[in-house]
């Protein structure tokens, strides 16, 4: 998803610093997404005892 939303700004006609400035913008936005969910899923999920 985050690849997508990077890639949405060369597909319009704005100059090339637009786009890419865009672009950064949607990648530091996906990967704090990305960490604040792995950080929740972590903390969420039971852990499992292991009776080895």
């Amino acid at each position: 998803m985050t690849v997508a939303m990077m890639l949405l700004p060369f597909t319009t006609d704005l100059d090339t610093a637009s786009q890419l400035a865009s672009a950064a913008v949607f990648l530091v936005i996906g990967a704090t997404v990305t960490g604040l969910l792995s950080a929740t899923a972590a903390s969420v999920a039971p852990t499992r005892a292991y009776d080895g």
